[in-house]
């Protein structure tokens, strides 16, 4: 099913190619003018528009700081050659691991994933996609710029293309000048956009692991988890017995949670364990409720349904002697708050005694879970399955200091920085391939030149050399889109 996002953008490109073509046929004077000061273009599914406007800006960058830049694009040079082989064999890896390693997801098991929103990008996450796509597209091109007009090569314009959602910036070169040059300054051209993809990534990624110290004068961190927001149909949500909004998360069960990856490990350690509870004789002799059951599907039952009870398994000690029945009907939250410690046999609640280790029996991978808050005395008891915390509750490991300040706002700068890096280091390693449209095309051609252009007197092979590595490139990289786009529609 196409979501409702995409036939609305679908439907604002089909009103403005519609409108463009009428006024354009009609030869609507004041629309063409203005396509024409403006520098815009409307074309199916796309919108363009280029200025000179930056031109004047952009050369003067380019001509200060000779020295600075000179180094400056002459590291990225190396860089960007060495980050090439790494590219490529990241590219191979990819594929093999998608076409050849079994996996329920093969888009899991990717090292490079393209991105389609939708299917591999969340339709939430959408704009911080967008802004980061943005951001490391405008760098990108901005690398280019400064170079070229640092050696001399005409800068034609800048421009910036949407295509339906993708937006991407670029930058018009002369390209006789470009020819014009040796082979190693066209290559400091060319590498200038990936070494700046790779700096901007390193540089945000320096900030994204200062955040915590950045955000501390405003937020405590390392002091559990709050809950930022609640899916509306989230089994935790209750005012009085469940989680709400502004709720402080330092514990679930025995596992205690300082940050958000705390909270993650924790949650994902329940998916698979399911721990008993050291409950005292007398609470088992004061509370048992236990009717003997058996359905006609064979599962046990000691509880008969009874609401607000459950059905616990003994765990004997390791001597083999059944001090209590084998299965006992508590009520949940009793055997909970008169519980001194979790168990996995009676031998972890030997500390004090006459306790012993019950479990609780549950189906489909269902679990009790006390969720302790701070400033909460009461435990929320929550019976069902760990992934639920996951899927339906939100939280943040940045507490506000301030009652004004807004919960939402660290994550958000988080997730605005961690696509910034992905996204800028993703640009990084897919135009650095030898593929057409990419800047590894003109790279890998800079790079034959200069490696065999003494050495292969033939012309057609010559040629055919240039031709034979782009297209190999192309053909894998294309291999990898199109895979990914196969497991999106029909798994």
């Amino acid at each position: 099913m196409i979501p409702t996002f995409f036939l609305v953008i679908l439907f604002i490109y089909g009103l403005l190619y519609f409108f463009d073509k009428f006024y354009k046929t009609c030869a609507h004077y004041p629309y063409i003018q203005f396509l024409k000061n403006t520098g815009f273009e409307i074309k199916f599914l796309q919108i363009k528009w280029e200025t000179t406007a930056f031109n004047r800006l952009l050369l003067r960058w380019g001509s200060s700081h000779s020295s600075f830049l000179s180094t400056w694009f002459s590291i990225g040079l190396n860089v960007t050659l060495i980050f090439l082989p790494i590219s490529f064999v990241l590219l191979l890896v990819s594929l093999y691991q998608m076409f050849f390693v079994q996996n329920e997801n093969p888009l899991e098991s990717s090292i490079i994933v393209p991105i389609i929103p939708g299917a591999t990008l969340a339709i939430s996450d959408l704009p911080y996609y967008v802004v980061s796509l943005v951001i490391s597209s405008v760098f990108h091109e901005f690398g280019h710029a400064l170079t070229a007009v640092k050696e001399d090569v005409h800068l034609i314009n800048v421009g910036f293309t949407c295509i339906f959602i993708l937006p991407i910036a670029y930058v018009g070169l002369n390209t006789e000048d470009i020819l014009k040059l040796t082979p190693i300054k066209s290559l400091r051209i060319y590498c200038a956009g990936v070494w700046h993809n790779i700096s901007l990534s390193i540089f945000f990624y320096l900030i994204f692991l200062m955040l915590p110290y950045i955000f501390s004068p405003f937020y405590e961190v390392n002091n559990g988890v709050i809950v930022t927001d609640l899916s509306p149909n989230s089994p935790l949500i209750g005012e009085n017995n469940g989680l709400n909004v502004g709720n402080q998360i330092f514990k679930i069960n025995n596992c205690k949670i300082n940050n958000f990856q705390d909270w993650i490990n924790c949650i994902n350690m329940y998916r698979n364990l399911n721990l008993g509870f050291c409950t005292p004789s007398e609470v088992i002799s004061n509370h048992d409720e236990t009717v003997f059951k058996h359905s006609s599907t064979n599962d046990f039952d000691c509880c008969n349904d009874q609401p607000g009870a459950l059905c616990f398994e003994y765990l004997e000690a390791t001597n083999g002697i059944l001090e209590i029945p084998p299965h006992t009907c508590l009520p949940v939250r009793v055997v909970v708050s008169h519980s001194n410690n979790y168990c996995n046999s009676s031998n972890d609640c030997v500390i004090i005694e006459n306790t012993h280790c019950l479990k609780p029996m549950l189906k489909d991978h269902s679990r009790v879970l006390v969720i302790k808050r701070k400033s909460e005395e009461k435990p929320i008891v929550y019976l069902g399955l760990a992934e639920d915390l996951l899927l339906t509750v939100r939280v943040s490991e940045y507490i506000p200091k301030y009652v004004y300040l807004s919960l939402n706002f660290p994550n958000s700068v988080e997730k605005i920085f961690k696509y910034i890096v992905v996204i800028s280091l993703g640009l990084g390693i897919v135009n650095v391939l030898p593929s057409l449209w990419m800047d590894g095309h003109y790279i890998s051609n800079a790079l034959i030149k200069i490696l065999l252009g003494n050495r292969i007197k033939n012309e057609k092979i010559y040629l055919g050399v240039t031709l034979l590595v782009p297209f190999f490139g192309t053909l894998l990289f294309s291999s990898l889109v199109l895979h990914t786009l196969w497991v999106f529609v029909f798994k």
